[in-house]
């Protein structure tokens, strides 16, 4: 599975349903792992491991989407876990990271 595909995969997930603080949750709130038939919402890590089922180019996924969090910030998991972070903000950080990897794609 290509890097540009398991985004896109996982900001599908991200689409149906957006969690902070656990990788996935169930439709009760109750933490699951992230490739549970159970997970209704995902963090943007967790939406990565369930898309990519932890296939070896998860670690390019997830370093896209840490290079595309805007300003300095790195870290992937602090960023999703702002109060003050919107689902939508979630989505726009996937779509940028695919762009990227798109363009990755292109080059090779």
């Amino acid at each position: 599975m290509t890097t540009t595909t398991i985004l896109t995969k996982a900001r599908a997930l991200i689409v149906r349903g957006w969690t902070q603080r656990e990788f996935a949750c169930d439709a009760s709130g109750a933490t699951v792992s992230a490739t549970s038939s159970q997970a209704v919402k995902w963090c943007a890590w967790g939406a990565v491991d369930a898309a990519s089922r932890f296939e070896l180019p998860d670690e390019s996924a997830l370093n896209l989407l840490k290079q595309s969090i805007p300003g300095r910030a790195r870290a992937l998991g602090r960023w999703n876990d702002h109060p003050k972070r919107k689902k939508a903000e979630v989505l726009a950080l996937f779509d940028r990271a695919i762009a990227l990897s798109k363009k990755m794609d292109k080059r090779t």
